[in-house]
């Protein structure tokens, strides 16, 4: 892929929503959080968000999120762009917002969100899933 240099990272948070706001383009994150606490397992967490914004990215690239479940290494979902997206060199930042549904973790434990350039990873958040009692 044509590449003007390597892309980093300046922000990735998970949050339960995110609201665009059409006129300014600014984004607001809604619950941003780094653990989710459930009562029992499987558990589906029905709808979160990654927000991720990228600097020094201009040229042509493929992106690609992970959900990395670190106890086995397996990639639990996944959404990758089909082609590659061509982004003007005299933006200074790239923002996106991944909305992922019905995510199924297995078990209590760590798991990881990865974001991917040109099949490079270029960052990582972690977060755990952690069973709590009922009521608590």
């Amino acid at each position: 892929m044509e590449q003007i240099s390597t892309p980093m990272v300046n922000a990735m948070l998970v949050c339960d929503s995110v609201i665009d706001e059409a006129i300014t383009n600014k984004k607001s994150l809604m619950g941003i959080f780094e653990n989710i606490n459930v009562t029992e397992f499987p558990y589906v967490h029905h709808s979160l968000c990654v927000y991720v914004k990228l600097t020094q990215i201009g040229g042509k690239h493929y992106f690609r999120l992970e959900l990395i479940d670190l106890q086995n290494g397996t990639i639990n979902a996944k959404i990758e762009t089909p082609e590659a997206l061509t982004i003007d060199e005299s933006k200074d930042t790239l923002e996106f917002v991944y909305t992922l549904k019905n995510l199924r973790f297995k078990h209590a434990g760590d798991y990881e969100f990865r974001i991917l350039v040109d099949q490079n990873l270029v960052y990582k958040k972690s977060f755990g899933v952690q069973k709590q009692p009922r009521g608590k």
